[in-house]
């Protein structure tokens, strides 16, 4: 066979398989990186997820503390029984819409659920002990105000380890997020 004869045809298929290959390894990228993309976007999502789960959770914090003040005024006679049920019922709300905040999202953080369904429980515990005792019972007893003093303070501590917890989940989302990357070593 002449060689002369397969140069034009040489000509014209060298060029197709080059465009073949450049189509087919751009396809090929593409879809690694919108896999990548799509990755790095879901990692993103979980941790601004935990970030407010993480604002809400001190926000429920900051409630307690304030529900536990108001109580302790209450205690003391520097208010009112119509102005501390007033706060009181003010506070529980503020702790509530943390709380149904932190409801919604918690999908995204399953290292902390058993731990924010313990603390709404014990939430849900004291508030109705306070109700019942405060709202609808007499005047400040001295041992009541301090098992809830106790109770209480215990409970805002469970609920500060929690951010310590979401910090922890952080770290473990970006490490996983890291270690899956390839890293090219020159030789």
């Amino acid at each position: 066979m002449n060689i002369d004869k397969l140069e034009p045809v040489m000509m014209i298929v060298n060029p197709l398989i080059t465009m073949l290959g450049v189509i087919v390894g751009g396809r090929i990228t593409y879809k690694l990186n919108l896999k990548s993309q799509h990755e790095m976007m879901k990692k993103q999502l979980i941790l601004q997820k935990l970030e407010v789960i993480k604002d809400n959770i001190s926000d429920t914090t900051r409630g307690m503390s304030l529900i536990l003040s108001n109580l302790n005024a209450y205690c003391k006679d520097e208010i009112s029984k119509d102005e501390f049920i007033k706060k009181d019922n003010e506070y529980q709300e503020k702790v509530r819409i943390s709380q149904r905040n932190i409801w919604v999202n918690k999908i995204y953080a399953k290292c902390i659920e058993n731990n924010v369904e313990e603390i709404f429980a014990k939430y849900k515990k004291i508030s109705n002990f306070i109700y019942d005792n405060y709202h609808l019972g007499g005047d400040c007893r001295k041992e009541l105000y301090e098992s809830i003093l106790e109770y209480y303070s215990k409970l805002i501590l469970e609920t500060d380890n929690i951010l310590e917890l979401i910090d922890e989940c952080m770290i473990n989302e970006i490490n996983s997020k890291v270690s899956k990357l390839k890293i090219y070593k020159e030789n």
